[in-house]
């Protein structure tokens, strides 16, 4: 999450909407640009994923494995969500 790009702010948010009050686990992937990389859930869910899903962030294609998210980020976009 990168609060100062566009939007940066309100995905904050929303991040902090799903996350509130659940458990959370954070796998650590390393470093870059002067903040840590890492894959997070939240009550069991990729928050990736959801956040993606809802158009409240965008993939990252260049450093990103995952082949759902090309998926998550077109059924956002037909339904007029989010980002």
């Amino acid at each position: 999450m990168e609060i100062d790009q566009p939007y940066g702010t309100p995905e904050r948010d929303v991040m902090c909407v799903m996350v509130c009050g659940k458990l959370v686990d954070i796998d650590l992937h390393g470093r870059r640009y002067d903040g840590l990389v890492g894959l997070i859930r939240a009550g069991g869910t990729d928050m990736s994923e959801a956040m993606v899903a809802a158009s409240a962030a965008w993939e990252y294609a260049r450093y990103d494995s995952d082949q759902t998210m090309p998926g998550f980020r077109a059924a956002a976009c037909q339904q007029g969500r989010g980002l």
